[in-house]
């Protein structure tokens, strides 16, 4: 699974992650609540979504801790709150 997030963008996988986690909110919600869910929705399926979302946000993670030049442009670092690298420039222009 890390392999194939990996191929993804920063952005995309920042949107996913948060995307997961909403979902995951949401339905552990209506579980307590007693409603039912789609069974990709119940237990096993939510575990796999987290996952997913931890994996992402390690990979996003990582990818800030690299070097700024690879990464410059990059909002992912605060659509999840990852800090900046020190010196980051990223966001700035030339």
């Amino acid at each position: 699974m890390r392999e194939s997030l990996a191929l993804l963008p920063s952005w995309v996988l920042a949107q996913k992650a948060a995307a997961n986690r909403q979902l995951i909110a949401v339905m552990r919600q209506r579980l307590a609540a007693g409603e039912q869910v789609a069974r990709m929705y119940q237990k096993p399926g939510l575990a796999w979504l987290e996952c997913q979302a931890e994996a992402a946000e390690q990979l996003l993670g990582e990818r800030a801790s690299r070097t700024n030049d690879e990464w410059v442009g990059c909002w992912a670092w605060t659509a999840l709150g990852v800090p900046r690298p020190s010196g980051s420039r990223a966001g700035s222009v030339g």
